[in-house]
């Protein structure tokens, strides 16, 4: 591969290159800061190299024959990136289609990164070009400045190949220019490897050290403490006992912490329809309380049920997600509950695994002061028996995991707004991997000294 002298610094591992080495660092900084999607999210944009299942997603399962020094790299990849980046993303709608080309990515590009918001962008342009294709380097650099003012870091992969060469070329300029990270592989056997590479150097000198608009927006929402980057709340010890009606009337429910709800997908937006709940324990039972602002209580979807019927994850429904102190993490404990007070319970998804013993009331409103012009309300009494508990009691001190959510279906087909307490940065619930974490006063617990604010 021909290189320009000042611009390409050729390393190991198969011919990587890096534009002047690190001058896209402080540049990406920048970059970054402004970004205000989902971390861990990767567009993928380009023609048959980059739609092809070859390209990325092979990174996601164990790789023959990798270098020791990139193992724990792919250890982080695949804890970073989200499931649907894989895979569900290669196909046009989503700037990806073979035959493509720099002028149809540049026509596509603000429509794509609007719909994703990615956090990466890797570009493969450039290999099925013609030779001289007139325009390339003015549509790619079309193409990467979008991308930047969006707030999304790209990386531009140079294509191999003798018959790419003026096109490499072209890319490794402009990258160099644009001070943005560049992949510039020797043969394509090493494209995926120098693209984790790349990544996780972007983890380490941008991402590590810069917060994302989305991170700082994030922030400002969640007052609390956090911990490992997720809400850590104290579940206090209280002895007043309410009664289960959803008419939220007891004084015990003047006691906990008000928790708030955000969009479930990590958008950092306010939610259009507030949802706060409570939480509190005794030695015994876990007390809590979910209320769902509704502006137009005519458009409440729910009826009563029979329990464990799968139409009420159809209906408006809150939901209760909890995973007791080092538990697997597909072992964890779900509670979904309509506003008619019909109940759901499952172990994981399995709702034929799980049969507590649990008191559930609802109830529905029209003025419900801080909730707007009406609400709907559902109280949960949990007994820790119900749960398998580990055989060392001081485990239970924690931290547990826990999330809350809910599902507005305002009539429509598919939900119309889905909150939680932790967002999984998807449009389902069920990723225990980024529940809040929780600490239970009565049974030990209180939160690590570096999480207490």
């Amino acid at each position: 591969m021909r290189t320009t002298t000042g611009l390409l610094c050729v390393l190991v591992l198969g011919g990587w290159a890096g534009a002047a080495d690190d001058a896209w660092v402080e540049p990406m900084k920048t970059v970054h800061a402004r970004f205000t999607g989902q971390a861990g999210t990767v567009a993928q944009f380009g023609g048959a190299a980059a739609s092809d299942e070859g390209f990325f997603a092979p990174l996601r399962s164990p790789v023959k024959d990798l270098p020791a020094e990139l193992k724990p790299a792919r250890e982080w990849l695949v804890t970073w990136v989200r499931g649907r980046c894989w895979t569900a993303w290669k196909a046009p709608e989503f700037g990806c289609k073979a035959g493509a080309t720099a002028a149809w990515a540049a026509g596509g590009i603000a429509g794509w990164l609007k719909r994703m918001n990615p956090e990466v962008a890797l570009i493969l342009l450039g290999g099925e070009e013609p030779a001289a294709a007139p325009g390339f380097a003015r549509d790619l650099r079309a193409v990467v400045a979008k991308c930047l003012e969006k707030g999304t870091v790209p990386i531009v992969c140079a294509p191999p190949g003798v018959k790419a060469k003026a096109l490499a070329t072209a890319v490794a300029e402009l990258a160099g220019k644009m001070k943005v990270p560049l992949v510039a592989p020797a043969d394509p056997a090493a494209l995926n490897r120098l693209t984790l590479k790349t990544l996780h150097r972007l983890h380490q000198q941008v991402f590590s050290k810069v917060k994302s608009a989305h991170d700082s927006l994030y922030d400002a929402y969640w007052a609390g403490p956090k911990h490992k980057g997720r809400p850590a709340v104290l579940v206090r010890k209280y002895t007043l006992k309410p009664v289960v009606d959803g008419s939220l009337l007891e004084p015990c429910w003047k006691l906990p912490r008000t928790l708030p709800f955000f969009l479930i997908d990590g958008d950092v937006r306010e939610p259009a329809h507030k949802t706060q709940a409570k939480i509190y324990s005794d030695s015994t039972n876990i007390y809590l309380v979910i209320r769902c602002s509704e502006p137009d209580p005519g458009k409440i979807v729910s009826k009563k049920r029979n329990r464990d019927d799968g139409g009420i994850l159809q209906d408006d429904h809150v939901g209760v997600f909890l995973a007791v102190p080092a538990s697997p993490p597909e072992r964890y404990y779900h509670i979904a509950v309509n506003p008619d007070g019909s109940y759901l319970t499952a172990l994981g998804r399995d709702a034929k695994a799980w049969d507590p013993r649990i008191q559930v009331g609802a109830t529905r409103s029209t003025t419900v002061r801080k909730l707007g012009p009406g609400c709907w309300a559902v109280e949960i009494v949990l007994p820790f028996v119900e749960m398998k508990l580990p055989a060392d009691v001081s485990a239970l001190s924690g931290p547990w995991r826990l999330n809350l959510t809910r599902t507005r279906r305002g009539q429509g087909k598919g939900p119309v707004e889905q909150v939680a307490l932790s967002p999984t940065d998807a449009y389902t619930p069920h990723v225990p991997s980024l529940f809040a974490y929780a600490w239970f006063q009565a049974l030990g617990g209180k939160l690590p000294p570096e999480d207490v604010r």
